[in-house]
């Protein structure tokens, strides 16, 4: 697993998941929260991910804060931002093409489409049509075969799910959250929740942004197979608190919870795997609340997670094949467009929205 450190505020909002292509884009750029949405509309190659980066950094130099949200396929290309101006204003922008198609939910007054395709030339594509197809054909049966096999991990991974649950003293790890509660001085906010996924399996394997604990203060690093009653667990609690939090859902099943930071504590909790230096504020070994597992049990564990690394392993070697088709689908368009008038004409876009 890749661990990438920046100083951005970086994020996924959708995960290649066990069910499927889950998303989380209508939720966070929701156009009655914002006062301008740019909708980027292009083929691959066309520079949409280019523009959107432009716009984050032209609003952070005149003084405003972007989070940035990345491809869940490839963390290197940006498939949105919101900025929020030095004014006051959230302006965001979002790649509105397959598989995350957006349109205009409140046209003219907040939305916009940016269209990268009138940069091309289509008569140069309309030659290659025999040859996108193919490419886009089997792109779309490969991505179909990638979520067979983390449909399969996934399901091991739940078999070890109900073996843990079944085996775990949840009056106990109740009882240590509460004194978590104190020990981090839990405050009474809003209740406001956000989603915000900080790792992906994709085209460069599997991915985690450092941005939970980068932003954090402290950090609990969550170790042990109790993890997921660990942050249930804690999640219901907290929500019962009113607590602020920023959530993570789980890559593999985003219906599971792989982190959480408390923006008004400046605490964040994460998985074992994490990279977190020297920001780690404790340990919370989740064998701590479990019972003694029988011999069976813990065999099963073993041969199911057997069988998910496998899986996984499958599901990345399918992502290369991906990869590979998606940087000649890139050489084609970006071979047709004429990139300095579009260059031109985003600047003085970029300058309007601002």
């Amino acid at each position: 697993m890749t661990e990438i450190t920046s100083g951005e505020r970086r994020y996924f909002a959708a995960a290649n998941s066990g069910n499927g292509f889950c998303s989380y884009y209508k939720y966070i750029f929701d156009s009655s929260k914002l006062d301008s949405l740019i909708i980027v509309k292009g083929g691959s190659g066309t520079g949409k991910s280019c523009f959107i980066k432009k716009l984050g950094s032209e609003g952070e130099r005149r003084g405003g804060r972007a989070e940035y949200f990345y491809c869940s396929s490839d963390p290197t290309s940006l498939d949105g931002l919101i900025l929020e101006t030095g004014d006051g204003r959230r302006i965001a922008a979002v790649d509105g093409t397959a598989p995350h198609v957006r349109d205009t939910e409140l046209p003219g007054c907040c939305d916009i489409i940016h269209d990268t395709g009138k940069y091309w030339d289509s008569a140069i594509l309309s030659d290659k049509r025999e040859e996108i197809k193919s490419l886009i054909h089997k792109r779309k049966s490969k991505f179909a075969d990638i979520y067979d096999h983390l449909s399969a991990a996934l399901s091991c991974e739940r078999i070890v799910d109900r073996i843990v649950e079944k085996n775990t003293d949840f009056p106990k790890l109740e009882a240590a959250i509460n004194r978590l509660f104190k020990k981090i001085d839990l405050r009474h906010g809003d209740g406001r929740i956000e989603y915000r996924l900080t790792d992906s399996i994709g085209m460069r394997g599997r991915v985690r942004f450092d941005t939970f604990t980068e932003s954090a203060d402290k950090v609990y690093r969550v170790t042990g197979n109790g993890w997921k009653a660990f942050f249930d667990t804690f999640v219901k609690m907290a929500k019962m608190r009113g607590a602020n939090m920023f959530i993570s859902p789980y890559y593999l099943d985003t219906d599971k919870v792989s982190g959480v930071f408390l923006p008004t504590e400046s605490v964040a909790f994460v998985r074992e795997d994490s990279d977190i230096g020297d920001k780690e504020y404790g340990v919370i070994n989740t064998a701590r609340f479990s019972y003694v597992y029988d011999k069976a049990d813990r065999k099963e564990i073993k041969r199911v997670m057997r069988s998910a690394k496998s899986a996984l392993t499958e599901a990345e070697s399918a992502f290369d094949e991906v990869r590979r088709i998606h940087f000649i689908l890139e050489d084609i368009y970006s071979d047709t467009m004429n990139f300095e008038l579009k260059d031109a004409e985003e600047k003085a876009l970029i300058a309007s929205i601002l």
